[in-house]
């Protein structure tokens, strides 16, 4: 994949270079957007420069990681959106996130079923998975609409998760 992945009617997907790791703290430092992620807690700055490493190193293993979203108008990072590898072995996992002022927007409706199907042919993936928190049903709906099904939940701490699969087919 080139440096801009793909775009849609007002988005444009970038790979993550190293000084995104400023953008990357701008959306996962927030609460707001991390009660939804991993363990609920906002990222310091040295998380996120992890998660930028660990994305270019999944570039080279992987062809894949977290890409940068952009609003075309503005040309500014609003926020992510990639597969990750939580474990060795695992399936990959669709992450996604926006920053809080950019919600609202069908942003991720429009992104999500498009990236997807963008990696999929490229990678020729044979099924992914996504997470999502039980209270979170703006994201379950936008799994949903990307062809995503929900195949079982499972108790992560003190709250419950949703755990959404896609086999997929070479649309």
């Amino acid at each position: 994949m080139s440096d801009q992945v793909l775009s849609t009617e007002r988005l444009w997907v970038r790979r993550v270079i190293r000084s995104d790791v400023e953008w990357f703290y701008r959306v996962y430092s927030q609460p707001e957007v991390t009660r939804w992620a991993g363990d609920g807690k906002p990222l310091t700055w040295d998380d996120c420069a992890r998660w930028v490493d660990v994305t270019l190193e999944n570039y080279a293993k992987y062809g894949y990681g977290m890409f940068c979203v952009l609003e075309q108008e503005l040309d500014q990072v609003v926020g992510f959106c990639g597969l990750v590898h939580p474990e060795p072995g695992a399936l990959p996992e669709l992450k996604y996130a926006f920053a809080p002022e950019y919600w609202g927007r069908g942003y991720a409706s429009e992104l999500v079923p498009k990236f997807l199907s963008a990696l999929v042919r490229e990678f020729s993936l044979q099924k992914l998975i996504a997470t999502v928190a039980v209270e979170n049903k703006a994201s379950q709906r936008v799994l949903a609409k990307s062809g995503m099904i929900n195949v079982s939940s499972r108790a992560e701490g003190d709250s419950l998760t949703l755990v959404f699969e896609r086999s997929c087919t070479f649309d």
